[in-house]
């Protein structure tokens, strides 16, 4: 026997237990993935089912916008965007006169609070949502549509939204 052919020998036998592993290893993933198929397969004819039966109650996925985003105002705990939404308005009460003579629109008011580094940092969606909330509590006023379409709102009485 050449010394080629032992050391071809040896490094099979001590390859076979790892191929062994692999072969498993892919089995396994393969038993995985028909598993998650019809996991998939079943939750898509729950949700068709509870949408016959209960459309109101039906919770749809997060829409995404045409990028593929899903739109961050659906992102993170309800607490924390109710920490956003309270550090907004509180910027704003703070800044009321500021924003009082130069008027609201969401895309200052984030880029404005990021140079400020409030925390937890909002993004522009939440932003923009939150001040159309205040508005359609009537806190603000549509005032006038901008330089690039974004809308200008302005305070409507005292503005003082602590309360809020």
């Amino acid at each position: 026997m050449s010394v080629t052919s032992d050391v071809e020998r040896r490094i099979g036998e001590l390859t076979k237990p790892l191929k062994d592993e692999q072969r498993g290893i892919d089995r396994r993933l393969a038993e995985i993935d028909a598993e998650q198929k019809e996991l998939k397969a079943a939750r898509r004819r729950i949700d068709q089912v509870l949408r016959q039966l209960d459309p109101g109650s039906f919770v749809s996925a997060a829409k995404k916008n045409g990028r593929g985003v899903v739109n961050a105002s659906h992102v993170g705990s309800a607490g924390t965007l109710a920490t956003k939404q309270a550090n907004i308005r509180a910027y704003l009460d703070t800044n009321h006169d500021y924003y009082e003579e130069h008027g609201i629109i969401a895309a200052k008011v984030y880029r404005e609070m990021k140079d400020d580094e409030i925390e937890p940092v909002a993004s522009p969606s939440v932003v923009l949502e939150t001040i159309r909330e205040m508005h359609a509590q009537g806190v603000l006023r549509a005032d006038r549509k901008v330089k690039g379409g974004a809308m200008m709102y302005q305070w409507v009485g005292t503005g003082v939204v602590s309360g809020a």
